[in-house]
């Protein structure tokens, strides 16, 4: 056998092993996941690689809710998002919260962010008395 066959029988091989070592990977991986109670879509359930399902995702290919109740817990999640993050409004006698430099917020930039953060607070309260 010449060189370069050599070369290319144990670059073949190589390939064959690391291939191997990353399935192996890929399985370990989702062992855990589904250990720790993660919901995982098989590939050959449908094309392409394995996919961590949300809660909803969950529910609703178990047939437990329909399109309507996945649409309002998706609305439900966004706001109940936006609501989490909220930050305070920082003090300062600044006309440009956050240090006044490039990177900080224009008070215009601030007032809108609270105003849409109320909104949602007030949106998310609608929600819950649903």
């Amino acid at each position: 056998m010449s060189r370069i066959g050599r070369k290319r029988t144990r670059s073949l091989k190589l390939r064959d092993f690391e291939a191997e070592a990353v399935g192996e990977g890929v399985a370990e991986t989702v062992a855990l996941s589904r250990a720790r109670g993660q919901s995982i879509v098989d590939p050959a359930e449908r094309r392409g690689p394995y996919r961590r399902q949300s809660g909803l995702d969950w529910l609703a290919g178990k047939g437990r809710i329909g399109s309507t109740e996945r649409l309002a817990g998706e609305r439900y999640g966004q706001v109940w998002r936006r609501v989490r993050s909220e930050g305070a409004i920082p003090s300062s006698l600044d006309v440009r919260p956050g240090g006044g430099g490039a990177g900080g917020a224009s008070m215009a930039g601030v007032l809108s962010h609270a105003e849409g953060t109320a909104h949602a607070q007030r949106k998310l309260a609608q929600f819950r008395q649903r």
